[in-house]
Parts: C-alpha cells; structure tokens; sequence
C-alpha cells in the first residue's frame, strides 16, 4: 500500500527532479496529491455510488423535531459525499425520496429535503410526516483528510496507487513553464480508464439502472 510520502517520492521521479527541488517539495506535492485522490474518487462516485457507500441512522434534532443536522448527530456525520437511500427507521422502512425544499409544504410524507452544503447539511421532513423518527441513511463517503506522510488512498484498490501519483503530474504545468511528456499522459490516461473501469462493474453481469417513477 502507498503512503502519501511514497506517492510525493513516486510524483518526483516521474518529474525527474529530487526531494530538495524547491519547487516539489512537500509542501507543495501534498496538497496536490489530495486533490488527485479526491478527483478520483469523485468519478468513482459516479460511476458507481455504491463503492464509496456507509449505512447511519440519522436521529432527529429533538424528540418533536422534523429536521436531521449532520453536524448534530453523534458522532458528527462529516464525510457525506450524497445520499444512496433513505429510509424511515431501519431497512424494512419504506423508502423516502427526494423533493426540492420549496415543495416541502406540499409533500406527501415519505418525502425528504436535503439542504446545505455536504459538511453541514441537513434532512428535512415535510409537516405531513411524523415527527422524531429515525432515518436510515445510506449514502457516500468521503475520506479523512489526511494529515500526515503515513496516510494512503485506501479507498482504491492496492495495484491501482500509481494512479494518483499519475493524476498529480499536473504539478508539471506550474508555473506554465512545462508540459507532462506524451509517455506519461498516455500511461496515465491508461491506468485511469483502467481503474474506473474494475470499479464500475465488478462482476459478469450487466449494469442497471434504477427508474424512479
């Protein structure tokens, strides 16, 4: 497995340049390889939804309440990166589908509104449901900032880690004074298609596709 350490060490052979250029130092490779993990996680995201998936329960803000912060759940539901399937309590509750909050008045009860932005949003329910009851919430997840040299892209599978060092090789156009050789942007080009496509479909059986009505 990569660490984020080992991928700054991979992003400066590539660049062929050393650990003392002041121009790739760590400071400046870090920010970017996060950036290139979270690229790739956000095109995994949409390929395939259920990669990135966790299951919560979201506990309204108070017995009588209709609303669900994220921030106010314990602990705090900081990684949603949206919503797979909301249901009332638990996974035999039925279904709950989205409408936009203006139409909140208007909705029937097994509807729900999701407001703000990802680290602080927050479900609400329409008058008609009621009130206090526990959600499940199935949805994407972000992963944690990393923070230190040990970190690594553990969402993605081993054998694909190139990858992100790969997707950082934008660092070449800093400044504007370079271009990322054809070798490497073919291989990268490669390598992605390869991953995005081991995720999007992992078995023999065709993808489908859910039609809500």
């Amino acid at each position: 497995m990569a660490t984020r350490a080992q991928l700054a060490t991979r992003v400066r052979q590539f660049l062929g340049t050393a650990e003392d250029d002041p121009q790739f130092e760590d400071t400046i490779l870090n920010p970017i390889l996060q950036d290139a993990y979270w690229a790739i996680l956000e095109d995994i995201k949409k390929l395939n939804p259920g990669y990135l998936q966790t299951v919560v329960t979201l506990v309204p803000d108070s017995a009588t309440s209709r609303t669900y912060t994220f921030a106010m759940q314990v602990p705090p539901l900081t990684d949603f990166a949206g919503w797979l399937d909301v249901q009332w309590s638990d996974q035999d509750g039925a279904a709950l589908r989205e409408v936009r909050y203006d139409e909140l008045p208007f909705a029937d009860a097994d509807t729900f509104a999701l407001s703000g932005q990802d680290e602080t949003a927050v479900v609400t329910i329409p008058s008609a449901a009621t009130p206090g009851t526990d959600l499940r919430l199935v949805y994407a997840a972000w992963p944690a900032l990393w923070t230190t040299g040990t970190d690594s892209p553990d969402l993605i599978p081993v054998r694909y880690h190139d990858v992100v060092a790969l997707e950082a090789l934008y660092a070449f156009g800093l400044g504007g004074e370079q271009r990322i050789p054809p070798e490497l942007y073919t291989r990268w080009q490669d390598r992605r298609s390869q991953l995005l496509e081991s995720v999007a479909q992992r078995g023999v059986q065709p993808s489908t596709m859910r039609v809500v009505r």
